[in-house]
């Protein structure tokens, strides 16, 4: 897949980024930079460990995300069609990405 990433950075940040909030923008971002970015419509990812290099939280500053928030976060997303969650795995979830322009409605026709 030809990746057009300045169409997808202006995509999310005018239109999807506004619709979720911060810890599903950073979820989003992870999920897009080990899996569309490097041209995989799906990818497998541990949470567990992941979570450690996504964003801080705000409760008590500079510790990772909460394991049961980014499990809510994941779906929160999913809800809102921006992943689809594909299976549990023993190494992690297999996830699918959808672009901005995939998501019905986030990004108005030209």
């Amino acid at each position: 897949m030809d990746m057009d990433l300045e169409r997808f950075l202006i995509e999310f940040q005018d239109h999807l980024a506004p619709r979720l909030d911060t810890y599903e923008q950073a979820i989003y971002l992870y999920i897009f930079r080990h899996s569309r970015l490097l041209g995989q419509s799906e990818v497998v990812i541990g949470f567990k460990s992941a979570r450690r290099r996504m964003a801080l939280g705000i409760g008590k500053a500079g510790t990772p995300m909460a394991e049961g928030r980014l499990r809510e976060k994941l779906v929160s997303l999913q809800s809102k069609g921006c992943v689809q969650i594909l299976a549990t795995e023993r190494t992690g979830t297999r996830v699918q990405l959808m672009l901005p322009s995939e998501i019905p409605g986030v990004v108005p026709p030209v």
